[in-house]
């Protein structure tokens, strides 16, 4: 869900290079699997 989003995101702003070192690092985390890191993204990037 996370990586759809940032994609969306970039998708929309892609001369934006934060999102697309958040998009790298999200599925970083997606390959070392779905309960790793998302501490940290919840603490970073509270959701609205």
């Amino acid at each position: 869900m996370a990586e759809q989003c940032l994609a969306h995101t970039l998708a929309l702003h892609p001369s934006v290079p934060y999102i697309r070192q958040h998009l790298q690092v999200v599925r970083n985390i997606l390959k070392q699997g779905p309960d790793r890191g998302f501490g940290h993204l919840a603490a970073s990037h509270p959701v609205s």
